[in-house]
């Protein structure tokens, strides 16, 4: 992760320090991943998928592309990968209501 990406700068933590982000859905997210999006300076996860972990069971992601496949033209977006996010799919169970 590069630290010096400007979500880490000081006005950005003084603006999302205001922000209150509790929420009463108990929700879960499946984030097993090395990366999301890929440039030249920047690679991190930020893409997400949440879901309400009382009403849905994880059962099983799709691969991600490997990561030579993701550098093989340096990053993202790239001829063979044409966004600059990869795709997050799981499948999730619903689960019987109580």
């Amino acid at each position: 992760t590069d630290k010096n990406h400007g979500q880490y700068n000081e006005d950005y933590a003084k603006i999302t320090k205001k922000i209150d982000y509790k929420t009463q859905i108990e929700l879960s997210t499946y984030s097993n991943y090395a990366y999301t999006t890929y440039a030249l300076h920047f690679h991190d996860v930020i893409d997400h998928i949440f879901y309400e972990s009382n009403k849905f069971k994880f059962q099983r992601s799709i691969p991600m592309p490997t990561h030579e496949q993701v550098t093989e033209f340096t990053a993202l977006p790239s001829c063979k990968i044409p966004s600059d996010h990869l795709a997050v799919v799981i499948e999730l169970e619903i689960l019987k209501s109580s």
